[in-house]
């Protein structure tokens, strides 16, 4: 997938956070042409298979595969091998799993004979988690953003094309990685919105001036009585921003 070109429909993934494939569809309808990317994660891929995927690709969409791959290598590689047979535009491992398990997925997308493949993408800390949660699960104290950028060092050198973070570590990890490594991130606000079950949050405006490549957005948008117009002013204030 190339970033260049990119349109701010293409670079907001919405993310269809729902058990219904009623719901998702209604929402993407709801959007119209105001959005290109959704993501398909947990929720909605163990309630509907992959026929909401097939779906979303049917009429022109793309669709960041939010599953979150993390097992031993081989059976994250076969994962992604049918991940590939979605035709999905990104797939994401969890960093955390290690170099083999991400060089695993790295090399079926290099082997597979797809004219375009999909980003390969690292999770490296959950959006969820602040220092004290993410100390909560370590030995050893460690330092949230050190670690993130840990991760997305790890993943990098494994041969990922970007990491999910949140918006506050991606200048770090562009300063050391460089500008083509993806950021991916989730927990993005409007200044409105209550943060929910998100600690590392941001409005888009500021992600897209941090470096964001894409954001993720759900109910901000789509609990919305009009979500197209809340996407399309989104548009508006981000115009010109990353």
């Amino acid at each position: 997938m190339k970033m260049r070109g990119l349109s701010l429909s293409d670079r907001i993934i919405l993310a269809l956070d729902t058990s219904s494939e009623k719901q998702a569809k209604e929402w993407v309808e709801a959007i119209g042409d105001a959005a290109s990317f959704y993501k398909v994660g947990s929720e909605l891929f163990t309630a509907q298979g992959p026929s909401i995927v097939q779906w979303l690709r049917q009429n022109g969409k793309n669709v960041f595969l939010d599953l979150k791959f993390h097992d031993i290598p081989a059976t994250v590689g076969k994962a992604v091998m049918s991940a590939l047979n979605l035709d999905v535009q990104i797939i994401n491992v969890h960093c955390s799993g290690g170099s083999k398990m991400i060089q695993q997925a790295v090399d079926v997308i290099a082997q597979s004979d797809m004219k375009t493949k999909p980003l390969l993408i690292g999770v490296t800390v959950l959006t969820s988690m602040d220092q004290a949660s993410l100390q909560s699960v370590t030995i050893a104290p460690v330092d949230l953003k050190k670690h993130v950028l840990h991760l997305a060092k790890l993943g990098k050198n494994a041969g990922l094309d970007g990491v999910v973070c949140s918006a506050h570590e991606v200048s770090d990890i562009k300063k050391q990685i460089g500008d083509t490594f993806v950021a991916i991130t989730p927990g993005i606000r409007l200044a409105s919105d209550q943060d929910d079950d998100q600690s590392r949050v941001m409005t888009p405006e500021k992600a897209f001036q941090c470096g964001a490549d894409f954001l993720v957005m759900g109910r901000s948008i789509l609990a919305a009585s009009d979500p197209k117009g809340v996407l399309k002013s989104i548009h508006s204030h981000c115009k010109g921003l990353g």
